[in-house]
């Protein structure tokens, strides 16, 4: 890249594995399976606290997609940004989703790209490394069950044992452990890429002479359930005969410490009436990162209903049983199709009950004085009595 402007050209990684190329110069790939359907959950259910009449209304199951075939790519003189963007020699640049899996963000980090100056630095320069990030951030426990895991272990069967795994600097021990638990060493972690931050530092870009990419087994809003093997493995892990079993639970975020003034909070008001509507119901309330790992995983892999927030810990129910029901509870301004990924994978039956925000949010909407945005992480709250309501109507299966 000679300028700011000098982007010569955008490859999309994944497409060009589906089409099985034509490739460029210093860019290469292996793959090791074939594309396959996407899945198709049990059911799905919809019910919408705020709707003129109460009830629940089936959504439509979304259909099969073809998935891109696992495959390891190969990228020398490879300048790793750390935010997903890869630059090649000479300017072009590789996306795709196996590098950006959230399509809605590709031109705000071309964009940022560009505005990066990353001609007038020389960055730091390594041998080999296996690009292991995600741009949503890496310190995020949802975006390693269901982005990192996957890649983690396809490059765990095919690089070779001597390349290290490039992750963030700020990698959580809970992503350690799980890659520990997965054959991949602590000690092949080179933790070098940047922090999180909304821009593309220059200075914190790396220069690999020989990079590794494996492909993701989630195409944006689609998964791969052929790429499940990872999650096969860390059942096996799992005690036969846990300390707590629950055939319906509900996941508290009580614990959790909130980071104030942060958009992503996405705070439920009214959290502590949910969890008593849930426990009222039968429901036993857990707080499940306060469990070690493997009895997290046979909570769950023993539970036929799980319910709780639109969050990372419903991504959970990768571990339960085909047919066993999974309840999000959601702000009205956001659909998280994450959970459509998890629900269609494991054939579960996915129940969505959308709460409600201040009026003053869908007045300041209306008016153009609130932004969509900041509707989206608008605190929200979910009214009890119809909760109760909802959960009475025995939708679990």
């Amino acid at each position: 890249m000679n300028g700011p402007n000098h982007i010569v050209s955008i490859i999309d990684v994944n497409r060009l594995v589906s089409n099985g190329g034509p490739v460029a110069d210093g860019l290469r790939f292996t793959t090791y399976g074939k594309s396959v359907s996407t899945g198709e959950w049990a059911s799905g259910m919809i019910f919408e606290t705020s709707a003129p009449q109460l009830g629940w209304a089936e959504i439509p199951p979304r259909g099969s997609v073809r998935t891109v075939p696992p495959a390891l790519i190969q990228v020398d003189d490879a300048l790793v940004t750390g935010k997903g963007p890869v630059v090649m020699p000479g300017g072009t640049v590789l996306v795709g989703s196996s590098l950006v899996p959230d399509a809605g963000k590709l031109q705000n980090l071309l964009k940022a790209l560009l505005e990066a100056g990353l001609e007038r630095h020389d960055p730091e320069r390594i041998p080999t490394a296996c690009l292991l990030s995600h741009p949503g951030g890496d310190v995020i426990y949802g975006h390693w069950l269901l982005d990192l895991l996957p890649k983690a272990e396809l490059a765990r069967d095919h690089v070779p044992e001597d390349v290290p795994f490039l992750v963030g600097k700020d990698i959580p021990e809970f992503a350690v452990g799980l890659l520990e638990r997965i054959g991949i060493p602590r000690e092949r972690l080179l933790r070098r890429l940047p922090r999180m931050s909304r821009f593309i530092v220059a200075e914190e870009c790396l220069k690999v002479q020989k990079l590794y990419i494996p492909t993701s087994a989630r195409n944006n809003l689609f998964f791969d359930p052929s790429r499940c093997g990872v999650y096969e493995h860390l059942l096996s892990q799992a005690p036969l005969r846990p300390k707590i079993r629950a055939e319906r639970i509900f996941l508290s975020r009580s614990a959790l410490t909130r980071n104030k003034g942060l958009k992503s909070d996405r705070k439920l008001e009214n959290a502590a009436a949910v969890e008593r509507v849930f426990s009222d119901m039968g429901f036993t309330v857990i707080q499940p990162e306060k469990l070690p790992f493997p009895e997290q995983i046979a909570l769950f892999a023993n539970a036929k209903v799980i319910a709780g927030e639109d969050g990372s810990a419903l991504h959970n129910a990768l571990w339960c049983k085909p047919e066993s029901t999974m309840v999000c509870l959601s702000s009205p301004r956001r659909l998280n199709r994450l959970h459509f990924c998890v629900a269609e994978t494991r054939r579960l039956h996915y129940r969505l009950v959308r709460g409600a925000i201040d009026q003053s949010v869908l007045d300041g909407l209306e008016q153009g004085t609130v932004s969509n945005e900041d509707a989206y992480f608008a605190p929200w709250a979910v009214d009890p009595i119809q909760l109760g309501d909802a959960l009475a109507g025995r939708v679990f299966s």
